[in-house]
């Protein structure tokens, strides 16, 4: 018999996706799930954890037909096989679509919690700006998008709604670049979330490469 991963090992390989032809008499019942296994030589180090990508293939025609399906491996076992073969289980459709959504799940939790961080990381600096004026300063105030843009490019104090309407407490002023047309580099625009007001106080020309490196820019 040959060797096969235990699942303490499986646990510590990284997870492959293993593309693999289906012949049309078996694809079928694979995907609909009536099939849980498939018997495959084995000769690409299958692990628990890994997916085979089945794509149906037509032998007599000798080529694919545009078919596939893909199945986590859930079980291994080469008993009672020929020598070099291996019996993979296979998770069902049911099983597969669930641990497919958590997949995407836990992918969107990590990418929120980085925009989230780079968001706060704006309008720390936008707050540290709005600090940094003289005490003695003339009132500063918002201006809507709608009454007219900054004459100059360059990078303001922005907020994403009317500070004066829901309170400052909500955070909800940024930084953001005015190229002369549209207001960029501000993560609320990515979000879909537009510039409604701005202040007239300019900041830095550019974020300084560190700036960038820390909020996600190349």
């Amino acid at each position: 018999m040959s060797a096969l991963p235990s699942e303490k090992e499986s646990a510590m390989t990284t997870p492959k996706v293993h593309e693999l032809k289906c012949w049309p008499e078996f694809y079928g019942f694979i995907e609909s799930g009536a099939k849980p296994f498939e018997i495959r030589k084995n000769d690409r180090g299958f692990h628990i954890g890994d997916r085979l990508l089945l794509r149906e293939w037509d032998q007599i025609l000798g080529q694919y037909t545009g078919r596939h399906c893909e199945r986590e491996i859930t079980f291994t076992t080469d008993w009672a096989q020929q020598e070099g073969h291996v019996v993979l289980g296979l998770a069902s459709p049911a099983l597969q679509e669930a641990n497919d959504r958590a997949e995407r799940a836990q992918t969107s939790a990590m990418e929120l919690a980085l925009k989230a961080g780079a968001a706060d990381r704006r309008a720390e600096k936008a707050e540290a700006a709005l600090a940094a004026l003289p005490a003695d300063r003339e009132p500063v105030a918002w201006i809507p998008v709608a009454d007219r843009e900054p004459d100059k490019e360059g990078w303001y104090v922005v907020a994403i709604a009317d500070p004066e309407d829901i309170g400052w407490e909500t955070k909800v002023w940024w930084r953001a670049r005015w190229d002369g047309n549209y207001w960029v580099d501000a993560d609320p625009i990515e979000d879909g979330q537009p510039v409604t007001h701005w202040l007239e106080i300019t900041m830095p020309a550019t974020p300084s490469p560190s700036d960038r490196t820390q909020e996600g820019k190349p």
